[in-house]
């Protein structure tokens, strides 16, 4: 007995393999996607909330977040922050090769996000939508390509599925987490995109707490400072 996960499909399989008296093989198949993909999202989401927890720096516990996903969720995973400017950060990027993930942030520079995208990251940024692609065409990355150097690469990286959702607290969206499907094949679900944006939430939620928590202190530090100055 033993459980098979297919990535191209998203699904998960029980297998019972019997010997048969003429030496033949008999194989009973069941699908346990609903309770593998409900395991996987309880796992990510335990962990994902003791990290959030363990800090009120925001940014240090989002960038270990992004990092659970690799290599068992996906191939690459990135969060990024909106600045002043509503300009998406990338404020981490997680991928098994650490190469790769100093390439990937040169390449951020070199061919930064298109504020006016109808598609990823800016997209959901500005529309606080999140965004699935279980399959991720080739027409798609001509749309999103600067130029043909930028094709080549994106081409090259071999994107195959993605998910991007967005941090967002009562103020507004402040960022978005990114996971990629590439060499592993994983297509991702609506079970996977349910899941990410409960994390997501579950994120800004810790974040708001923490910005809080900061304003707070910043207050009374102010206020001990003032009270110190009268006297």
């Amino acid at each position: 007995t033993f459980e098979a996960f297919y990535p191209t499909v998203g699904s998960w399989a029980e297998l019972h393999c019997y010997p048969l008296p003429d030496g033949g093989l008999a194989i009973q198949w069941k699908n346990i996607t609903a309770r593998k993909k409900a395991e996987e999202a309880a796992m990510y989401l335990s962990k994902a909330s003791e990290l959030l927890a363990s800090s009120l720096d925001y940014e240090v516990t989002l960038a270990e977040v992004v990092r659970l996903f690799v290599p068992n969720f996906a191939d690459w995973a990135a969060v990024n922050i909106a600045d002043p400017a509503g300009q998406p950060r990338q404020l981490a990027v997680a991928h098994v090769d650490p190469s790769k993930i100093e390439w990937a942030h040169e390449l951020n520079k070199r061919y930064p996000p298109d504020m006016n995208a109808t598609t990823g990251v800016p997209n959901v940024l500005r529309t606080g939508k999140p965004e699935l692609y279980s399959e991720i065409p080739d027409e798609m990355l001509v749309m999103g390509a600067k130029d043909e150097e930028h094709l080549r690469i994106i081409r090259e990286l071999g994107f195959k599925s993605a998910i991007v959702v967005p941090l967002a607290t009562p103020q507004g969206v402040f960022g978005a987490i990114t996971v990629v499907s590439t060499e592993s094949g994983r297509r991702y679900t609506t079970e996977d995109l349910d899941f990410l944006t409960e994390l997501a939430r579950r994120a800004a939620f810790a974040v708001e707490n923490s910005r809080l928590h900061k304003a707070e202190q910043e207050a009374r530090q102010a206020a001990e400072s003032a009270n110190e100055a009268k006297t």
